[in-house]
């Protein structure tokens, strides 16, 4: 399969000179989380939530000096990883796992037709694994994470930033005696920072506090449709309400790259 029939056409972006102020505020009216930046047309770059968060001072985080990264070109990706339209959803998946990115610009020549995102490839993971005549697919035990880092419900919301930075993780479970409570995102810290919350707010304040979950026994295919269907990019796995691993998109196109190999072409 051909990425241009997967990929989002006509993206919003920015300009270099863009303010991370006009920028954040994009995103957050748009419900995304990356945007790429045009200079003349020309792809310049890519901002991400992450990068906004650290630079517009997420919890507990400085800037180097005050007003310094007041704009988009102090804090994008200069070189970002790109495809072009004929590429196949193989290649783009290889680059989601490899560089662990979020979102993929398409050129074509030095034009941006399209962009990527890891929503897009988990719908067509989704498609992918649609049941056939054949064994039974996997449980989501056999592939979720089973070591998860996870926050108390009075995690500040500085200590939740320094876990998911650390940790290099977008999502935290919030469980109280190992019952999970609550998903904390990063999009949740980024509208956290948006309403100007304090910095030792616990995260209970604003985590998903009914995020979807999955038991152990589900199929494959069926999450990824759930996440496909819900937009978003983990599920926690649980027995009752005990947290037993969580399942992600990274962990979905892993198992879905040797059959993506086998996709037609168009």
């Amino acid at each position: 399969m051909l990425i241009s029939t997967l990929m989002t056409r006509a993206p919003m972006f920015v300009s270099p000179k863009t303010s991370l102020h006009d920028a954040f505020e994009l995103m957050t009216s748009e419900d995304i989380r990356h945007l790429p930046v045009l200079e003349h047309g020309a792809l310049r770059g890519v901002i991400s939530d992450r990068d906004l968060l650290e630079s517009l001072g997420a919890p507990g985080h400085e800037t180097s000096s005050p007003g310094a990264s007041s704009q988009v070109c102090d804090v994008m990706a200069c070189q970002p990883a790109t495809l072009s339209p004929q590429d196949t959803v193989v290649s783009a998946a290889v680059e989601f796992l490899v560089n662990r990115i979020g979102c993929l610009p398409v050129l074509e020549g030095a034009e941006l037709v399209g962009m990527l995102t890891e929503m897009d490839m988990l719908a067509a993971a989704a498609r992918q694994l649609e049941p056939a005549d054949g064994p039974p697919t996997q449980p989501v035990e056999a592939l979720m994470a089973k070591v998860v880092h996870t926050a108390a419900p009075d995690t500040t919301l500085t200590e939740a930033f320094a876990l998911m930075r650390r940790h290099r993780v977008r999502h935290l479970p919030v469980v109280d005696e190992d019952q999970l409570v609550g998903l904390l995102s990063d999009r949740d810290l980024r509208a956290a920072i948006g309403s100007e919350q304090p910095d030792d707010l616990p995260i209970a304040s604003v985590m998903s506090r009914e995020p979807l979950t999955v038991g152990p026994e589900l199929g494959l295919p069926e999450a990824a449709r759930l996440m496909a269907v819900a937009k978003v990019s983990c599920l926690p796995v649980v027995r009752g309400a005990a947290l037993l691993g969580l399942l992600s998109l990274t962990d979905v196109l892993e198992h879905c790259l040797e059959s993506l190999r086998d996709m037609p072409a168009s």
